[in-house]
């Protein structure tokens, strides 16, 4: 597929569209989008439009959703915006009281359609040009037209089909054959109603076009190779294929009820309407206690909306408190009503009850409205399935129905407040301050004064900690002392192996020969020269600097392969075990002891019968399966946390039968980890390089060099890695730049040397070498980092280089000052992605460094005032290759950071760069 919309649309919105975002189903976005150029082509008809005018503006809706959601536009709307700005773009401009009228007639006749009495003929009842009815239209058709505009960035430009069907069918013979020129005319036309035209280019939609027409009619025309007809048009067999199954999808039969609610969802406000009875999201009850509380409550930047975004939606919903714009909000669910409880407050204010408060609330609530809500449930899930019976949600009385609630929740509220407030005074009666006996000066006692009968709060702990740390202080000046040393060794061994080691040091150092220090102010010799040369066997060019064999910088069982546009495209890492769902093979089998995954399997088995699932029911499930993804090498916290919430979503649930336990377990699992190991954004690096080559500055017409920053701890191998991407772009025709930003490590600076000498070594695409194509930029050591990598971006930009891959120091996370240097460098620069390389060995560390390492980077690059803070965009995950199925840190990683891995390296030649395919990190995961 070659996509036409970028650098419109991403390449991730054209895989999945806003409106799929929003949750709305792909065939019923398909289906509104087909509608909605129904009515273009119907408007165009009443309004005598040519037809270019009308095929304009159906291709103009349909890009127009690659970056809007239906849920916020209706499909009516746009699609009369879009054809009265395309009759302006075709210079034959419609009167705009002319297509409004023609829009109410359309409005109307849907209304009709799904009215009772649809099957009466239809009338039309013409508005008056002075009510409100006009001008509603007239405004919605304004904002319509400019919302195209916008949205698409003013880039109007399409290329119609016509002309090159009619010189396509001349060159295949078929001019002159009328049943065939009308019925491929007729194909072309119906594929405006499908999102072909944003997605394919013309000559591959014509052939389509033909193929179905000559396939429809029983014509003869070559299509075995080396001689396809399509290939005269430059077109690809799986494109036109796609094509054809858009618009034979057209002519699927749709029942009555699928036609009654597409016309029910025209307008956006039908749209929203649908999806939250859909997605059950309704808001039964809330409380506010402040005037500024209630308005942020029902603002979208809600604190509670942004839960249900960023952390229900996203599947972390064990945490135990989330935390959005200075608010902590905490919940709980009730999953057989379909309910969740929320509470959101101040997080400067610590409360203490607040988890007793939802407990309370929720069972009252249960307790009180059980039928009731039983009920509501029941008919929401009738109104999905489009039944006529089912009860409208707007038709229940939800104030009536819990006004007495508002007394229930004052009453507990009141009395969990009195019980912590009483909580409080005792507390500071407890804490009086009691005195404690301080030694004098001169008091030789190496035991701290402890008072054994009253307890220490946590102020006066520190009081005696920093006293005893005082005393220590005082004592450490007289190296002789031998209650210092024994205080300072009890921690290590206590007082009696103390005492042996003193005792047996000074034999040590009688025995022990000194021996002369060699200083480094002389000549050295040549015995020097040959103790540290270490490339006596090594082949030595004409020049007399050691040369590199190629064959050992690039493994050829690695090598990647070549599409059909001729990129370089690296091998995805695949799972070695057989390709079966191991999880049931071990579930049905009879379970191995010594195994946690068929202990979890044996545990399985026992929950048969038809009975609703309970917390104690699962919790041995969920132990076993905690300690599988443990050994996975999936951090401890992250293990939990999966675990509870595929706990959450089995409480409540009434299963019946092996099968049905089995396929429930499985499912939670699976898709739990499939949730969380989703790409979020777009992962096609190169997409995005290509996108801001062909984007020039508006100002100059310059273009700016991509730039990727990689960053990490010390030894997880971010130079390596950052020569196997470079070698991945060198393949696919980028000339790179390597910015030698790690000032501090002693031989960075040449490691990088040597990676760009054995780079420009390397062919590519059959080319003997890649000289000019890989440079390095480097000023030394102990130079400023952020300027270095701001010069090199500079000198890329006046060099025509593609990319800057920009090498940085490796550090810890807790080191404040490197990191505060490495946000700046990140604010001063800017870099389009920052890349987090990190190792496939860590467990609980990785949570650790990713965490602080994001959270330093946004804070420190924002308060610099130089930019706006930035995080981790990306993660490269090094030696992949040493750890077989134990893949638990890439869930580690991409579960703190919700960003996706790009690489994984497994090896060391330029070619060990690999891809991750979710399904295959799932299957690793729960192999046995």
């Amino acid at each position: 597929m070659v996509p036409a919309l970028p650098p419109l649309a991403t390449l991730s919105q054209l895989r999945l569209s806003p409106s799929q975002q929003d949750a709305i189903p792909p065939d019923l976005e398909e289906d509104l989008r087909a509608y909605g150029c129904k009515l273009i082509h119907q408007a165009g008809i009443l309004l005598a439009q040519k037809q270019v005018a009308v095929a304009t503006a159906q291709i103009l809706f349909q890009r127009f959703w690659y970056v809007s959601s239906l849920k916020n536009f209706g499909v009516a709307d746009i699609g009369m915006g879009a054809l009265y700005l395309a009759s302006k773009l075709e210079e034959c401009p419609i009167r705009m009281r002319d297509l409004i009228n023609v829009y109410d007639v359309l409005l109307q006749r849907a209304a009709h359609s799904i009215s009772p009495k649809a099957d009466t003929p239809f009338k039309y009842y013409p508005m008056s040009y002075f009510g409100t009815s006009f001008y509603d239209l007239k405004e919605a058709l304004v904002v319509a037209e400019m919302q195209v505009l916008k949205r698409l960035g003013f880039d109007v430009h399409v290329v119609l089909p016509y002309g090159t069907l009619v010189n396509y069918l001349q060159v295949l013979g078929l001019i002159k054959h009328g049943t065939a020129c009308t019925r491929a005319w007729g194909y072309l036309n119906d594929a405006f109603q499908t999102p072909v035209y944003a997605l394919y280019q013309v000559p591959t939609i014509v052939c389509a076009a033909i193929l179905l027409t000559v396939r429809h009619l029983g014509l003869s025309l070559p299509s075995e190779a080396p001689h396809c007809w399509w290939e005269l048009f430059d077109a690809a067999w799986e494109d036109m294929w796609s094509v054809c199954g858009y618009i034979m999808r057209l002519y699927r039969e749709r029942g009555a009820e699928e036609r009654r609610r597409v016309l029910g969802l025209v307008a956006k406000k039908d749209v929203r309407r649908w999806l939250d009875s859909r997605s059950r999201g309704l808001v039964l009850w809330s409380r506010s206690f402040t005037p500024a509380a209630a308005q942020l409550a029902s603002s979208p930047v809600s604190p509670v909306n942004s839960l249900i975004r960023d952390a229900l939606i996203e599947g972390r919903t064990t945490d135990e408190k989330y935390e959005k714009d200075g608010y902590a909000v905490k919940w709980t669910f009730v999953n057989d009503l379909e309910l969740i409880f929320v509470v959101a407050y101040q997080r400067i204010l610590q409360l203490t009850y607040v988890d007793e408060l939802l407990l309370a609330l929720k069972t009252l609530f249960v307790k009180y409205y059980e039928p009731v809500i039983a009920t509501f449930v029941a008919s929401l899930h009738t109104l999905n399935s489009a039944k006529a019976t089912a009860l409208e949600p707007t038709t229940w009385n939800f104030a009536k129905l819990f006004e007495k609630w508002d007394s229930t929740f004052d009453s507990v509220l009141r009395s969990l407040e009195d019980k912590d407030r009483r909580s409080r005074g005792r507390a500071i009666i407890r804490s009086a301050p009691v005195p404690v006996e301080t030694p004098s000066s001169d008091d030789q006692s190496t035991d701290p004064t402890v008072d054994v009968d009253t307890p220490k709060d946590e102020q006066q702990i520190a009081r005696n900690l920093q006293t005893l740390k005082n005393r220590l202080r005082g004592r450490g000046g007289r190296r002789g002392a031998r209650g210092g040393r024994q205080v300072m060794m009890e921690g290590f061994g206590g007082r009696e192996s103390q005492s042996n080691s003193e005792s047996e040091a000074p034999t040590k150092r009688k025995n022990k020969t000194k021996v002369g220090r060699t200083w480094g102010d002389s000549h050295p010799t040549e015995q020097d020269m040959e103790a540290l040369d270490y490339s006596a066997d090594r082949p030595i060019d004409g020049s007399g600097r050691v040369t590199e064999d190629v064959q050992t910088l690039v493994d050829q069982s690695s090598l990647g392969s070549r599409n059909r546009d001729g990129l370089y495209e690296v091998k995805d890492w695949e799972f070695s075990k057989d390709h079966n769902d191991v999880l049931a093979k071990v579930i049905e089998s009879k379970p191995d002891p010594s195994s946690s995954l068929g202990t979890f399997g044996s545990l399985i088995a026992r929950l048969t019968g038809s009975k609703v699932l309970t917390q104690a029911d699962l919790k041995p499930i969920l132990d076993g399966m905690e300690q599988h993804l443990m050994k996975k090498n999936v951090a401890k916290e992250i293990a939990e946390k999966i675990c509870e919430s595929v706990g959450e979503n089995l409480v409540g649930r009434k299963v019946g039968g092996f099968e049905t336990t089995n396929a429930a377990v499985r499912k939670a699992l699976s898709t739990s980890i499939t949730r969380i190991l989703t790409p979020k954004t777009s992962t096609d690096l190169l997409l995005s390089i290509r996108t801001k080559l062909s984007s020039p500055l508006p100002s100059t017409q310059q273009r700016m060099p991509y730039s990727i920053t990689f960053v990490g701890v010390n030894g997880v191998g971010k130079s390596t890695n950052l020569s196997k991407v470079c070698f991945w772009l060198i393949q696919n025709g980028l000339r790179v730049l390597i910015a030698a930003c790690d000032t501090f490590r002693s031989g960075a600076v040449e490691q990088l040397r040597v990676h760009v000498r054995n780079l420009s070594m390397l062919g590519v695409n059959g080319a003997g070498d890649s000289k000019g194509r890989v440079e390095l930029y480097e000023k030394g050591y102990g130079k400023d980092a952020a300027a270095i990598a701001k010069e090199a971006i500079t000198y890329a930009r006046d060099n025509d280089f593609d990319v800057v891959l920009i090498d940085t120091a490796g550090r810890m996370q807790d080191n404040e000052p490197l990191m505060r240097a490495l946000a700046k460098l990140v604010a001063t620069n800017n870099p389009d992605k920052i890349i987090f390389v990190g190792e496939a060995l860590v467990g609980n560390e990785a949570v650790d460094q990713l965490t602080k390492f994001d959270r330093a980077l946004r804070d420190f690059s924002s308060a610099s005032g130089v930019g706006k803070g930035r995080g981790i965009d990306g993660m490269l995950v090094t030696k992949w290759d040493t750890v077989d199925d134990k893949v638990g840190a890439a869930l580690s990683m991409t579960y703190v950071t919700g960003q996706p891995i790009i690489f994984v390296g497994c090896g060391q030649t330029y070619t060990d760069l690999r891809q991750l395919k979710v399904a295959n990190v799932v299957q690793a995961i729960l192999s046995e």
